[in-house]
């Protein structure tokens, strides 16, 4: 397989889902996460799996959509005052 790091977003979504790639490959193939992820894993002495890419995507997700949702709220409020 090609470089995973030349791929968009989207083609990797779509290498995830139709399971040509695992968590791990997936996380690591973009920049800005793999970085990311690489200091957690070391920071927690865990080790880099698609089990571990797993579990800290989704907690990175759900703590970065409740920030931008919380940003929204507030960005809403000024908006009605």
């Amino acid at each position: 397989m090609e470089d995973l790091k030349n791929k968009t977003y989207m083609e990797l979504v779509q290498l995830h889902q139709d399971g040509a790639i695992g968590y791990l490959q997936f996380v690591l193939a973009q920049e800005d996460l793999a970085d990311l992820y690489v200091s957690a894993m070391n920071l927690y002495g865990f080790s880099q799996t698609d089990d571990t890419a797993e579990q800290w995507l989704e907690h990175y997700e759900e703590t970065s959509l409740k920030d931008d949702e919380g940003a929204e709220e507030e960005i809403l409020k000024e908006i009605n005052l």
